[in-house]
Parts: structure tokens; sequence; C-alpha cells
């Protein structure tokens, strides 16, 4: 493919969520790619994943599961999932600074970093999502979003990198990688949702700068898309 047709669908699996929709990733288990201490937080997530793998024999993970050490981290949870209680996190965090001057109290203190600085913070990105582009039929495009677009998941998107191939600036920090015409999806947009959440237009802030020019696109995208 030349210079002039450079251009991107992405690929990814579309859900409410993907921490939010433990059946997204039930159909197989052979691209699981995680260390071993990761296996029951994991598992933990999809049960039924899990029920079929052991009793699987060729599920490379099989014996893994039947440990005692597996069976003893069960409980445990990253810290995102709604039912996540925070003796089961995976990690708490420890401040043994002071907190005067920063908030009222320890427990305070401990909550805000974690709700910055660790999984609380993936907690409240998930929370905040929202269905950008409406998929029509299975496999069709979809966007959703958290707030201020500042994470977003996509299938079957449209990126049109073509001027990119003209320019010889360096591309860090700007804004005008899109424009009007380059991105798009095969769904239904809900225009008025996404541009409520144009308000942190800056580099590395947010989706925003590139999101701003997403259009419906007649057709649905397949490989080979024509421009």
């Amino acid at each position: 493919m030349g210079l002039s047709r450079v251009f991107l669908i992405a690929l990814a699996t579309f859900g409410t969520t993907l921490c939010d929709n433990p059946r997204a990733f039930e159909s197989d288990y052979h691209f699981i790619d995680l260390p071993k201490s990761h296996l029951p937080l994991y598992f933990r997530r999809f049960p039924k994943l899990e029920a079929k793998c052991q009793a699987d024999p060729g599920c490379e993970y099989r014996d893994a599961i039947s440990t005692d050490t597996f069976q003893s981290r069960k409980e445990l949870c990253w810290g995102y999932e709604d039912n996540c209680v925070e003796s089961s996190r995976f990690s708490r965090p420890r401040c043994p600074g002071s907190h005067k001057g920063y908030v009222k109290s320890k427990e305070t203190q401990l909550e805000t970093f974690y709700a910055q600085g660790d999984f609380g913070f993936v907690r409240d990105q998930v929370r905040e999502m929202r269905i950008m582009c409406e998929p029509t039929f299975p496999h069709d495009s979809a966007l959703e979003c958290s707030k201020y677009l500042r994470f977003c998941r996509g299938r079957n998107i449209m990126m049109n990198f073509t001027d990119l191939a003209t320019r010889n600036e360096p591309l860090r920090y700007k804004m005008d990688v899109l424009s009007q015409g380059q991105i798009g999806g095969h769904c239904k947009l809900h225009r008025e949702r996404l541009e409520n959440e144009l308000d942190h237009i800056s580099p590395l802030q947010s989706w925003g700068p590139e999101l701003r020019f997403f259009e419906t696109l007649p057709q649905p995208l397949t490989e080979g898309w024509p421009l």
C-alpha cells in the first residue's frame, strides 16, 4: 500500500466496557498471556472461563488453577471492579507521611491516592464510560468513552493518516493529526453526547482533538475498505 493511501481500520472487541462485560472474553482461553500470579485475579472476573478450562484437558492453565496457591488467591481483585472490597484488593496504598494540609483525614488521603494513582483511577474511568457511536449490527463500528474522552475504546474505526505522509514537522503534541473526514465509523453517532465531552481539548489530555471530527460513514467497514 502506497503512502498516498495510508489509513488504519482499528479493531477492538466492543462491549459495555472491557471491565463491565465479563462475557466478552468467555469464548476462549488460548489468548491469555499472564504471569501465574495474575491468573486468580483474571479468572475471578471470568468464572465460566475458569470452569471451561478446568474441564478441558487441553487448557494450558488447568494445572495452575488446581494449585493451592491459586485457590488461596481466588478472592483477590484488582480494585477497579465494583464488587472488590478493600481487604481483597491486589494492593493497598501506604502513605506514612502526614495528611495535614492536603486532606481532612488519613483515610481520605489513602482514598485520594487510590483514586488518582492506583486502580481506583481505572475504576472511575470504567464507571464513566458511555457509548458515543452505537453499533447497528454485530461487528459494526462502535465507540465508547469516559468523561471528557480521556479513555476510549473502539471497534472498526476508520482513521485516515494520508496527510501525515507529507508533513515534515514533529507531530508530538500536535492537535491537528486528524481533520474533518479523516475519522469515523459505520454506527449510530450520538453527536450531542460526544460534543458535550469536548471541554478538555489539549495535547495528551484526551482524545478530543481527534474525536471532534468523528462522523458516520455510509457503509460498514471491511478489510480493504476504500477511502
